[in-house]
C-alpha cells in the first residue's frame, strides 16, 4: 500500500528535489522564510492562504492536499472557525464539495457552529453557488428542526427559491413543503416569501392555495403599512425596508385575487378586486418609488378592467352587446401595447 506523505515532508521532498533554499521557496511564493521553515518543521500550523500559495508554488492543482489539510490542519487540532472558514470558502469555490461536507459535518457535532454555517450558507448563496448553499442550508436546518427558530425558516425558504425549476410538480411540492414556515420568519421576509408562494401557485393554476396565500399577504401588508405610517412621525426609523413599497404587496394580494376569480370564471368578484388597487389614493407618500408603483398599479386596473369588461359582455352574447364589446375591445388594444403583465 503506498504511503501518503504530510505535507510538510511533501513540501520537504520537493525542496530536495529542486534544490531550492527556503528563501529561495519563500520568494517564489511570496512567503517569508520564517514561514517556510517553520511550515517545513512543523512548528506552524498551516492557513489555507499558504497552503494555496505552497501548492502554487510547487506547480500542482489548487486543491491537490485539501483532503491532507482537512486531517492534519482541522481534525488534529481544536476547531477554529476563523482557520476553518477561509478554506470552507474555498472549497466551495473550487468546487470541493467532498471536503466541504467532511468539514461540516465535523463541525456541527458542536450545535455552536450552526449560527456560523448560516452565515456561510447565506453568503454562498449571493454569490450564486447554489449546489454548496443547498448542502449548508439542508444540513443546518436539520440540526435546528426541534427549534422554532428564524433561522430554521430562513433556511426553508432559501432552499424553497433555489429549487424552484421547470418541474412544475417539484415547485408544487417545494411550495408545499415551505408553506408552514413563513410564519416563522421576520415580519418584513415574511411579505416577500409569501409573493414567492404566490407567484408559484399563481404558475400552477392552483387557484385555492393562491387564494388563501393572496389573502394572508394582503392582510400582513396592511398591518405593516398602518405601522409604517406611524413610524413616520418618530425621529428615527430602525425598521427592516421591504424590497417594494408595502402598499405595493396589497395591491398585489388584490391583483391575484382577481386572478383566481377570472380562473374560476367569476367576473364580477374580480373586477370587485380590480377597482380596490385601481384606488391607491390613500397613499399620501410622494417619493419616486412609491409614486412608480402608484402609477403601475392604477395602470395595471385599467387594463384589467377592460380585459374583465371584454370577457363579460362578450360570455353575454355578442348579438346583444356588440356595441358595448367594440368600444372595450378598442380601448383595450390601445393600453394593452403599453403596458406589461405583472411580475412583482
Amino acid at each position: 500500500m503506498e504511503i501518503t506523505l504530510t505535507i510538510r515532508a511533501e513540501l520537504e521532498q520537493y525542496l530536495q528535489q529542486k534544490g531550492l533554499s527556503m528563501t529561495e521557496f519563500g520568494h517564489i511564493t511570496d512567503l517569508n522564510v520564517g514561514t517556510v521553515s517553520s511550515i517545513v518543521t512543523g512548528n506552524r500550523i498551516l492557513s489555507v492562504n499558504q497552503l494555496d500559495r505552497i501548492t502554487a508554488g510547487m506547480g500542482l492543482p489548487p486543491d491537490y492536499f485539501y483532503e491532507r489539510f482537512i486531517e492534519e490542519c482541522i481534525i488534529e487540532e481544536p476547531l477554529n472557525w476563523r482557520r476553518i472558514s477561509p478554506f470552507l470558502y474555498r472549497c466551495v469555490e473550487l468546487d470541493r464539495l467532498d471536503c466541504l461536507q467532511r468539514i461540516v459535518f465535523l463541525l456541527l457535532a458542536n450545535p455552536i457552529y450552526s449560527s456560523v454555517l448560516f452565515e456561510a450558507a447565506e453568503n454562498i448563496y449571493r454569490e450564486g453557488h447554489n449546489e454548496a448553499a443547498v448542502f449548508l442550508y439542508e444540513n443546518v436546518a436539520e440540526s435546528e428542526r426541534k427549534q422554532h427558530s428564524e433561522r430554521l425558516a430562513v433556511c426553508q425558504y432559501r432552499l424553497f427559491t433555489i429549487r424552484l425549476g421547470e418541474d412544475q410538480e417539484k415547485n408544487y411540492e417545494a411550495a408545499v413543503q415551505f408553506e408552514p414556515y413563513v410564519e416563522r420568519l421576520d415580519e418584513i421576509d415574511q411579505l416577500e416569501a409569501l409573493k414567492d408562494l404566490a407567484n408559484t401557485y399563481r404558475s400552477l393554476r392552483k387557484w385555492d392555495k393562491l387564494e388563501m396565500v393572496a389573502k394572508t399577504l394582503g392582510d400582513k401588508a396592511k398591518i405593516q403599512y398602518k405601522l409604517e405610517q406611524q413610524r413616520h412621525h418618530m425621529e428615527e426609523d430602525n425598521s427592516k425596508k421591504p424590497k417594494f413599497p408595502l402598499f405595493a404587496y396589497w395591491a398585489f394580494s388584490h391583483l391575484l385575487r382577481a386572478e383566481v376569480c377570472e380562473g374560476r370564471k367569476d367576473y364580477e368578484q374580480a373586477l370587485q378586486h380590480t377597482y380596490a388597487y385601481a384606488d391607491l389614493s390613500w397613499v399620501t407618500d410622494t417619493d419616486e418609488e412609491t409614486l412608480k408603483w402608484k402609477s403601475k398599479y392604477e395602470d395595471w386596473a385599467v387594463v384589467n378592467t377592460y380585459v374583465n369588461k371584454l370577457i363579460f359582455c362578450v360570455r353575454a352574447g355578442f348579438q346583444t352587446a356588440s356595441h358595448f364589446c367594440l368600444v372595450v375591445w378598442k380601448g383595450l388594444l390601445k393600453l394593452i401595447i403599453k403596458y406589461k403583465p405583472l411580475d412583482v
